[in-house]
């Protein structure tokens, strides 16, 4: 407080504490000494006291730490740095508010590094009947607020509780990630309630500030618990992915230039503070969806074949040569096992509905079989499998098929055939089931070399 009209008694309040027990404060001298800045506190911090001090006043010259009062000697353990002639202006401090004392200026340690003794010590009787009023330490404000009595037992309890929780807080801090949001703002309502003097009503919030801060190390040790699951996940799900990887950035594709920049946003994810395993697994199924229709799009595309030696012979073993017959083109994989559905022309007209329903549980396995077993197999470990739209559309069709079995009708056909007709769409929105690439030459020659005329 600057030392106004007002702050004597206040100061004096605050010392008649510090004679019972420390009190933390912070300090910053004025241009002239009745501008200076003091604050006291018996639970905040001395730290904190400082810089509010430093930032109410008006020079540098600010330090903080604690005080006690044990008859007209005050001492000042000061864990700032101590400004220059601390305890002379200290001393004229106290005097500017009516109080005289004998100052004593120690470092953290214990040493004395300044004092200032009060001059008018040895005739104190003489002196308060010459003034004909008392202005010593002990002078305190006449009223019902001054301090006469004992301790408020309630202020004896809060500062125990409120020690307790500084230190809890000071091990919640050290907690990875742990969100102590809700717990700040209500230990700062607690400390505003006991700054003015309503002790008893503080203590009161005191078991749900206590539930507040449990609360906040078990949510802080169920989500480090999440993390390290996902952890283990994303680090199963990299070890089967990065295989595939390297095989889809060795065809040196457009496609295989996309999934490079994909893996490398989901690293990034990864090696990010804190790792975002999650958000990296969410995109592992898109991601092996793509690797899918690229290793697909490389087994389809035409491959070269060595040049046979020249003259179309090889010298065997024990000196005769072997013909070797060309081979023939690698035949097309073969197209869907059922029959085409509504492009057939005429033949569909003709096909009775028994047919049908065949047809349609032969795709439907087809699909089953190839294109989403190898989508949920690729990357096992990707937080969502089959895509909802396609395990609806599946069942979909084959609700049609079960129902026309048990109960054939009339429009049951035309029921079946819009079912194949989304089997047909679908079919072409699933990535391809990757084909084994054609057999290269060398592998007919393994083949053949013991083959003669």
């Amino acid at each position: 407080m600057p030392l106004d009209g007002s702050a004597a008694k206040e100061i004096k309040q605050q010392m008649a504490i510090a004679r019972k027990r420390e009190l933390a404060f912070g300090l910053c001298f004025g241009k002239k000494i009745e501008d200076s800045v003091f604050l006291t506190h018996k639970t905040k911090a001395a730290k904190v006291l400082g810089k509010q001090a430093k930032s109410d006043g008006e020079t540098p010259q600010f330090t903080f730490g604690r005080l006690k009062l044990d008859g007209k000697e005050l001492t000042l353990i000061v864990e700032g740095k101590i400004p220059p002639g601390m305890a002379r202006k200290t001393k004229k401090m106290f005097m500017v508010v009516g109080l005289k004392y004998s100052i004593i200026i120690q470092n953290p340690d214990g040493q004395v590094v300044e004092a200032e003794k009060d001059e008018d010590e040895e005739p104190p009787a003489a002196k308060e009947a010459a003034s004909g009023e008392t202005a010593t330490e002990t002078a305190e404000p006449d009223g019902p607020s001054a301090p006469t009595g004992a301790t408020d037992p309630a202020e004896e309890k809060w500062a125990a509780a409120a020690k307790k929780v500084e230190a809890n807080l000071v091990k919640l801090r050290q907690i990875a990630r742990i969100d102590l949001s809700r717990v700040e703002t209500l230990w700062k309502a607690l400390q505003a309630k006991a700054d003015t003097g309503a002790f008893a009503t503080a203590l009161e919030h005191v078991a749900k500030l206590s539930a507040e801060m449990k609360t906040a190390a078990q949510d802080a040790a169920a989500r480090a618990k999440r993390q390290t699951l996902l952890e283990a996940k994303w680090q199963q799900a990299e070890a089967k992915l990065k295989p595939l990887i390297d095989e889809v950035l060795s065809f040196k594709t457009t496609q295989s230039e996309k999934i490079q920049a994909v893996w490398a946003q989901i690293t990034a994810r990864v090696e990010a503070t804190p790792p975002d395993f999650e958000g990296a697994l969410k995109a592992v199924g898109p991601l092996a969806q793509a690797i899918s229709k690229a290793r697909q799009a490389a087994a389809e595309a035409p491959q070269e074949e060595p040049a046979p030696p020249s003259g179309g012979a090889e010298a065997a073993e024990g000196g005769d040569t072997t013909t070797i017959p060309r081979p023939d083109a690698p035949e097309k994989a073969p197209e869907q096992s059922a029959p085409p559905s509504g492009e057939a022309g005429g033949d569909t007209d003709d096909t009775d509905l028994s047919d049908q329903i065949a047809r349609i549980e032969a795709a439907l396995k087809e699909l089953r079989d190839g294109p989403v077993k190898t989508y949920n197999t690729i990357v096992p470990e990707a937080v969502s499998q089959t895509p909802d739209k396609w395990k609806t559309a599946l069942e979909k069709v084959e609700a049609l098929a079960n129902e026309a079995k048990a109960k054939p009708e009339s429009s049951s056909t035309a029921k079946l055939d819009a079912g194949e007709k989304a089997l047909a769409g679908l079919k072409r929105q699933l990535p391809p089931t990757p084909k084994p690439r054609p057999v290269l030459a060398r592998r007919w020659r393994s083949l053949t070399c013991g083959w003669s005329p």
